[in-house]
């Protein structure tokens, strides 16, 4: 595990270390400077959907301000002595023309503020999807490193003891629960041969044999992949071979 971690560091200095040396080149060689990474900000800095809309809000608007401009100029060509009811017929056509157009834009424009509200949400709810997958993960790995040293732990202590308390444990436990014969059979593969052998050895009543003989036939099956610990060959018991 450190040398896995000293790898992972190693390539992330030497990958920095050659970011750091093409960014100091950019700016050796005059090729980036403090006005184009201002540029390179606000180029960055909305969506290219948020963009666009700003952009077309803005050429909306000049397109309205325009026309605006284009009808009170010809309202104020009107000749001044026009009485006729066609004259008030254009003025009111003209004005309903304008009230729809600033409907248009307006609802255009709230449009475009909803599908940028819209896309802001489902980039917040991404990035929370992310960061809770990656919690989750580190949990995960948090407690699967904590569960695999409090294995060993177990397997040490029953090392450490004699063989009648170990044998004793094991038989508690064995009973305990129906996971509790998943559990013996990991300690067993992962003690060495020696402990294991007096352990196995100390049982003598007729349901020590049979639970003896149980372990020794799932002993006999290899373990099945990302199981139980391997068996450690070590034939030396740090337990005591004290059958009794």
């Amino acid at each position: 595990m450190n040398r896995l971690w000293n790898l992972c560091a190693f390539l992330a200095l030497a990958n920095l270390a050659v970011l750091a040396g093409i960014v100091a080149w950019l700016f050796t060689s005059g090729r980036v400077d403090s006005a184009r990474i201002e540029q390179l900000q606000a180029l960055f800095a909305l969506p290219v959907e948020l963009e666009q809309a700003r952009l077309d809000a803005e050429e909306a608007a000049r397109q309205q301000e325009l026309e605006t401009s284009l009808e009170e100029q010809s309202l104020v060509a009107l000749p001044a002595s026009s009485r006729w009811p066609i004259d008030s017929l254009t003025k009111i056509r003209l004005e309903r023309e304008r009230m729809e157009r600033r409907f248009r834009d307006q609802l255009q424009r709230d449009s475009n503020e909803v599908l940028a509200a819209e896309q802001r949400l489902q980039s917040e709810r991404a990035a929370f999807e992310l960061e809770k997958a990656e919690f989750l993960r580190k949990q995960a790995e948090e407690a699967a490193l904590r569960e695999d040293a409090d294995f060993k732990q177990a397997v040490k202590d029953l090392e450490s003891m004699t063989a009648k308390g170990a044998k004793n444990l094991i038989v508690e436990t064995y009973g305990a629960d129906p996971g509790g014969e998943v559990l013996v059979l990991r300690w067993m593969r992962a003690m060495r041969q020696g402990t294991r052998s007096a352990i196995i050895a100390s049982m003598k009543s007729e349901d020590e044999l049979k639970l003896a003989s149980s372990l020794l036939r799932s002993l006999a099956e290899p373990p099945a992949t990302g199981g139980a610990a391997p068996e450690t060959p070590d034939a030396t018991s740090v337990t005591s071979a004290d059958p009794s």
